[in-house]
């Protein structure tokens, strides 16, 4: 995981927000394209935790959380735009399931169920992988 050189204060979190998919729009009768959000107020509700204060004790480092979409104080560190939640802004924590098309191993090495090693090729153990 990627610090930006910041520690939040006690009970607060430094987030990196997950990356919003843009849309691309081809200009009617022109040879350009646009990319765009697909709704020009759209910001992210979920992110990856990078720090975090001395008193926090919900959420490690890793994690994945959702938090509401206009909450925290945003701050630029090296060219990211990077979220600074208080504890209780976050409103859990997005668990990564076998559904999900990415696995949870480069983010704790344990199966999404339970605490196995997961597998190189899924986010479950062998008792948990789908048949």
């Amino acid at each position: 995981m990627n610090n930006p050189g910041f520690r939040p204060n006690k009970g607060r979190y430094l987030i990196l927000p997950a990356e919003v998919k843009g849309q691309e729009t081809k200009i009617e009768g022109s040879e350009y394209t646009v990319t765009a959000a697909k709704d020009i107020h759209e910001k992210p509700s979920e992110g990856t935790v990078v720090a975090r204060g001395n008193e926090c004790t919900e959420f490690a480092l890793g994690d994945r959380v959702l938090y509401g979409k206009y909450s925290g104080y945003e701050q630029l560190f090296d060219g990211k735009n990077y979220l600074i939640l208080a504890e209780t802004e976050i409103l859990g924590e997005r668990l990564v399931t076998p559904f999900d098309n990415e696995r949870s191993a480069h983010l704790t090495g344990d199966c999404a169920f339970c605490n196995r090693p997961a597998t190189m090729d899924t986010p479950t153990c062998d008792q948990h992988r789908p048949q």
